[in-house]
């Protein structure tokens, strides 16, 4: 098929702007981010941070246009949208961000703006929600980081509420939802203690937080090939939560009690389970990794087995640092 290359030239004008940029602050858009190390590495080793592909630069570049179309839409509505990307800044927890913008609520008082644009799938799960932080909060974990975002914010400002518009991106709706502060002070308590939390590890050179446990987390993260050790290339790692549990317990058992003891045997058989499952090289269990090995016995009749062999992840990381 004859073409002009025009997509192939739009295409490497915005691999052009993939860029890594610095990062000293807590930035609001991320502390919901469910992995506190992720939030720790975004400060401390952002240089090394694996560039996004075009494809996500694509959709980052969709998302900005919608942002002022939807803009323009409440003041052609005669909605006043003031201190639209106005930079935030909060000293002690070191949390910095840009609102989109502040709008007058029912009081007539002014309160943060924040405008998503999402899939029609996304849309109406969201737009028609009983509670939208619940849905939120139950749903990716990209979803996740949308409500500490607004709460902080909120926070911020030292508003009472602030209000999300949602748009439908095939199809223009919009759909607006106002969130009470007071309603999720828990959760906007959490937010605002994780960002200390992240301070103290880096003003006081603290080890680093344990490996998340959720392979949907780890598998497109900037840093996996920094934070998971030796560059675990995709499709070759599984993740489990529940034998991390087994595996703490069979260390601390090899200390308490003998080690030929039923107790002791009986972790290690579940362990063995667990493991039959997979047939991958490495398997990560909550911040533990296990590299397979497979071992040659009587080479001339070809017998070979395999085993995992276990190592934590904090030590990876020191021996490498």
């Amino acid at each position: 098929m004859r073409c002009l290359g025009i997509a192939e030239r739009v295409k490497e004008e915005a691999a052009n702007r993939i860029k890594n940029f610095p990062q000293h602050t807590n930035r609001a858009s991320s502390l919901g981010h469910p992995c506190l190390r992720y939030l720790v590495l975004s400060r401390t080793k952002w240089q090394e941070k694996r560039p996004h592909d075009v494809g996500l630069q694509l959709i980052f570049d969709e998302g900005n246009l919608h942002e002022p179309n939807v803009i323009q839409k409440m003041q052609n509505a005669g909605i006043d949208v003031i201190r639209t990307q106005e930079a935030l800044w909060w000293e002690e927890p070191k949390i910095s961000g840009h609102i989109d913008g502040m709008v007058h609520d029912v009081d007539d008082k002014l309160i943060p703006l924040e405008i998503k644009t999402m899939s029609p799938f996304v849309y109406e799960r969201l737009a028609h929600a009983d509670d939208v932080v619940a849905a939120m909060m139950n749903g990716p974990w990209y979803h996740q980081q949308y409500p500490a975002q607004l709460l902080l914010y909120c926070l911020l400002e030292e508003k009472p509420r602030g209000t999300w518009v949602f748009k439908n991106k095939v199809n223009g709706d919009l759909s607006d939802v106002l969130v009470e502060l007071d309603d999720h002070l828990d959760l906007a308590e959490r937010i605002v203690k994780k960002a200390e939390t992240v301070n103290d590890i880096i003003d006081n050179g603290k080890d680093l937080p344990p490996v998340h446990d959720e392979y949907t987390v780890c598998e497109n993260c900037g840093y996996n090939h920094i934070c998971i050790p030796d560059n675990i290339p995709q499709g070759q790692m599984e993740m489990d939560t529940e034998l991390g549990y087994y595996l703490d317990l069979r260390e601390e058992l090899k200390v308490k009690i003998d080690p030929v003891s039923k107790e002791l045997r009986m972790v290690e058989d579940e362990i063995k389970t667990r493991l039959k499952r997979y047939d991958s090289d490495h398997v990560l269990a909550m911040g533990w990794l296990g590299k397979k090995v497979t071992v040659t016995r009587k080479p001339q009749k070809g017998y070979e087995y395999s085993f995992y062999k276990w190592s934590k992840l904090e030590e990876n990381n020191k021996a490498e640092n």
